[in-house]
């Protein structure tokens, strides 16, 4: 019987950035699937199991503004969904969290504080998430 490779969320909306380290987590096994926003997250997690998300802290809006509506939502519902009405997926699922702000806002300690497992600040080498990948949850594919 084959081994089904890990399953990983992409949650970033730099499309051109997520499709560079999904290919790269692809050719070493992982099978990524890529959301853009909070809300395309979540339908994709109403109809798979994942075995880690890879997030990105903040999501620009239409505008190309920062949106308060982003991986920061996102991790915390996925931690505590008690604070919304959402299923009860990801709570043991490993949560990578990447972010490029240096504003106020220390975005990976809040990342950190809601449960996030790994956090990492853009640019980020997509070695750097394999190998977060790889500890986090192991490796099934024999060509990596």
């Amino acid at each position: 019987m084959t081994e089904q490779p890990h399953r990983v969320l992409i949650v970033e909306d730099d499309f051109d950035l997520a499709k560079q380290w999904s290919n790269y987590l692809d050719s070493f096994g992982y099978s990524c699937d890529l959301a853009g926003s909070r809300a395309e997250a979540e339908l994709l997690c109403q109809t798979k199991q994942y075995d880690a998300f890879i997030v990105d802290m903040f999501f620009k809006d239409a505008d190309g503004n920062l949106s308060g509506d982003g991986g920061l939502t996102f991790i915390t519902h996925l931690r505590l969904p008690s604070l919304a009405d959402t299923p009860r997926w990801g709570e043991r699922v490993p949560i990578i969290t990447v972010s490029g702000s240096d504003g106020i806002v220390d975005a990976l300690g809040h990342a950190r504080n809601a449960g996030a497992d790994r956090t990492f600040k853009k640019p980020v080498a997509p070695e750097t998430l394999l190998n977060a990948l790889y500890e986090l949850i192991g490796h099934k594919s024999s060509n990596g």
